[in-house]
């Protein structure tokens, strides 16, 4: 009896595998050759990505170099930044005049910080 459950796992394991790859295991390989353009060499989708990531690096690199102060500077006023978008969405949305003028406080706050950066 073993021995049958064996052989019904390996037929039903063969069309499973047929189901899968109508063609053999390696027909997707053979497709994905022939996709390429004729006269194309292989590599020229590397060296497209390669020079775009050159080209994303001199653009970061270009600015002058941040003191530690001035980049802590920076990094809040961006948070404060998104601490006002954040609170302005937040006072569009609500509805109980109590939470409206403490998100208003809050407003006024954040932009008071903002001015003293």
């Amino acid at each position: 009896m073993l021995a049958n459950m064996h052989l019904g796992h390996n037929s039903l394991m063969a069309q499973l595998v047929t189901a899968i790859w109508p063609l053999g295991p390696r027909a997707g390989s053979v497709r994905l050759r022939n996709c390429y353009a004729p006269g194309m060499a292989r590599g020229w989708e590397s060296r497209s990505i390669e020079s775009q990531q050159d080209d994303a690096g001199r653009k970061t690199g270009g600015g002058p170099a941040l003191t530690p102060e001035e980049r802590a500077r920076h990094q809040q006023k961006a948070g404060l930044q998104l601490a006002l978008a954040e609170t302005q969405a937040q006072l569009s949305a609500a509805c109980r005049p109590p939470h409206r003028e403490m998100l208003k406080l809050r407003l006024d706050a954040i932009q008071a910080q903002l001015e003293d950066l």
